[in-house]
């Protein structure tokens, strides 16, 4: 559908970008790595063009391509990505905006996949506290934020604050 969108619309038109989204997500999950990420950084530069670049749908196509980015291996340009994808969603968003708490767990996963657990927990947490807060103690996304932030702990070494947080984490 995203040749039909282009031929009636124009290859730079709102809805070819949002067609994009869909075929991008499609070869994610597929495993095709490549394609997904040529296919994000199309629609990012289509977005770009059309909303701008700071806007929240930039943020967060930038997020989807930094998840292909970490699939990839590509992780320093993965995190260059979620940065920006980032201080986009925490201006245009406020910092305890559900969107900003999924960029901040790619972020975390992306700092993890480097070594960097210090800065991966407390990312982790960044987003514990955000759905805490947005979601309330008994939603299954605070459940998992609860989670990893116990398997942080765990890699860190810190096996007492782990088995306390992961019991937490089945309490929800």
């Amino acid at each position: 559908t995203v040749g039909l969108r282009e031929q009636a619309l124009g290859p730079e038109d709102i809805m070819v970008a949002r067609g994009l989204v869909i075929l991008g997500f499609a070869q994610r999950s597929c495993g095709d790595y490549a394609e997904a990420r040529a296919t994000c950084e199309r629609c990012i530069a289509i977005l770009e063009k059309v909303k701008g670049p700071d806007h929240p749908e930039v943020a967060i196509q930038l997020s989807n391509l930094g998840i292909v980015l970490r699939y990839q291996g590509d992780l320093l340009e993965g995190e260059r990505v979620l940065r920006r994808a980032l201080a986009i969603q925490e201006k245009a968003l406020g910092p305890e905006s559900p969107a900003v708490a999924s960029t901040l767990q790619n972020l975390s996963n992306i700092q993890s996949g480097q070594g960097k657990f210090a800065e991966a927990l407390d990312l982790a947490e960044r987003v514990l506290a955000i759905r805490l807060k947005v979601l309330g103690e008994d939603d299954a996304e605070t459940a998992g934020a609860w989670n990893n932030v116990a398997v942080l702990q765990s890699w860190r070494g810190d096996y007492a604050a782990a088995g306390a947080t992961f019991e937490r984490a089945m309490h929800v």
